[in-house]
């Protein structure tokens, strides 16, 4: 494609013109085809200068000649590795005999190689510098070598010391152990290693984690996780635009964290904030969390969040003060579902309506839900690839149930089940069309109530669905989509979706 060869030149992505620059872009070029199986290239260029205009018009002329495919891939060097790593081999094939030759995917496939025999214990395993990926070009095909160094021993994880440097707010070495997947006596694995890594630096005192060989002994490496320190305080102004309730808010705040709060890797985090949407429309909020990472195991965490706030929306306000206890275990990366969280909030509002005669309602309910969710997109924020799904069931009820009857007749509760699924799906059509992604994106929900009392009123809209704005369906303005009397108080049934 012509915008494919416009990107592996430079003279397209400069204003003036450099006949410098058009000689390397010929090189440029060979080795772009090249790399690509197109040994015999042969490229040219023709320069025309237009003195009126004051412009240069600079024309390549590319003859590709022959497409080379690959008649044979050869790997040496791994003659004496286990059962074990050949059958991992054989589960990573990005290129065969008959595709055609692709340098970047002879690359990629040495590197999955390489990954597989250092997940099998073979520490050192390697492309060998020197003489690597040996090409054979023979009429219209081509024999790849690929020669490897250091499969030939297989490694067991020894020791692991730890090294926290300036060490100022005596950080046990505890909770780096906890983060250590690995185990003294197992097989050598690039990727629990790693995995170790990521586990260590996702705490928030820890600044950096690098886990690095410290001495070898026959088959025995052992190791030292050498550890850098954040500040333990820190105090941070912000600004910020966000969608809530589809709505979009403008604001700023300031948080505070405490990044080692009583030790065991907690992490402390107050934050005051205020956004604006409308003179009607607008919040402020004032919120404590308390973060337990690796509660069980690494795989588990714990937090809890206290909130007090003024939320202003469209025909009433709500003053609200929240608690919210939320437990985490991520399953696994090759499991469908990888994810699980559970939350228990509690929430006592005040609401006042400011459009009808309904006047001051005081509510207090709890929500217990259970949240799956599978994630492969590429990017968290902008994925490009990739599937994310979840699946929300949730009861609320239960608690102001037993305990309003008894105790206060003045104060309401809803009663309810509520089921929900987010799903979005992204294609990269970026080999059709340049630059450009197909995504999709569906949600459905409902909400059953059930049981009466007289304490027991109609879900609120703050619990209840709501569609169009800018993180919904972008034709509608913020709440303004539904067949529904009343759309800016929601509805118990959502059926969304967009492409």
């Amino acid at each position: 494609d012509e915008a494919v060869l416009s990107e592996a030149v430079e003279i397209t992505k400069r204003n003036t013109f450099n006949p410098g620059v058009v000689g390397k872009d010929i090189a440029k070029l060979e080795r772009f085809y090249f790399d690509n199986g197109f040994f015999d290239v042969k490229v040219d260029t023709s320069v025309v200068y237009n003195y009126e205009e004051e412009n240069v018009i600079v024309k390549f002329y590319i003859t590709e000649n022959k497409h080379y495919r690959i008649s044979n891939i050869i790997y040496t060097g791994l003659d004496r590795i286990s059962e074990t790593a050949r059958k991992e081999l054989k589960k990573n094939k990005i290129i065969n005999k008959g595709n055609y030759y692709n340098r970047v995917l002879i690359l990629q496939q040495t590197n999955v190689i390489a990954d597989a025999l250092q997940n099998t214990g073979y520490m050192h395993a390697r492309e060998k510098q020197d003489s690597g990926i040996v090409i054979g070009k023979y009429d219209t095909v081509v024999t790849v070598t690929v020669n490897f160094t250091g499969a030939d021993t297989i490694y067991k994880f020894g020791k692991t010391d730890i090294d926290i440097q300036k060490n100022i707010y005596g950080v046990s070495e505890d909770i780096i152990r906890k983060c250590i997947v690995y185990r003294e006596g197992e097989t050598y694995s690039k990727a629990r290693k790693l995995e170790s890594e990521r586990n260590i630096a996702k705490i928030a005192i820890i600044k950096s984690a690098r886990i690095e060989v410290g001495s070898v002994s026959n088959d025995v490496a052992n190791f030292t996780a050498n550890i850098n320190l954040n500040d333990m305080h820190e105090v941070t102004p912000y600004v910020e635009g966000t969608n809530i309730d589809n709505y979009f808010f403008f604001g700023g705040g300031a948080k505070y964290l405490n990044k080692y709060f009583f030790g065991g890797g907690r992490l402390l985090s107050l934050e005051l904030h205020a956004l604006f949407n409308s003179p009607k429309i607008n919040r402020m909020e004032l919120a404590a969390t308390i973060t337990q990472p690796n509660l069980f195991n690494v795989k588990t965490s714990l937090s809890d969040k206290i909130t007090v706030g003024l939320y202003n929306l469209e025909g009433l306000k709500h003053y609200f003060i929240g608690n919210q206890t939320t437990f985490n275990y991520y399953l696994a990366d090759y499991t469908f579902y990888n994810n699980v969280g559970v939350d228990l909030t509690e929430e006592m509002l005040w609401i006042q309506y400011t459009i009808d005669s309904n006047g001051t309602l005081t509510l207090f309910n709890s929500v217990l839900s259970t949240t799956i969710s599978h994630d492969n997109t590429n990017e968290a924020i902008s994925p490009s690839s990739g599937y994310y799904h979840s699946l929300t069931v949730g009861h609320a009820g239960l608690i102001p149930r037993l305990l309003i009857n008894a105790l206060n007749n003045k104060v309401k509760y809803s009663q309810y089940y509520k089921l929900s699924t987010n799903n979005r799906i992204y294609f990269d059509i970026n080999n059709l069309i340049p630059y450009t992604v197909f995504a999709t994106a569906f949600r459905t929900g409902d909400i059953i109530e059930y049981g009466s009392s007289p304490n027991q009123i109609t879900v609120q809209p703050i619990y209840r669905f709501f569609s169009g704005g800018s993180n919904s369906l972008r034709g509608w303005n913020a709440k303004e989509n539904g067949i529904l009397k009343d759309k800016k108080f929601g509805g118990k049934f959502l059926l969304e979706g967009s492409l």
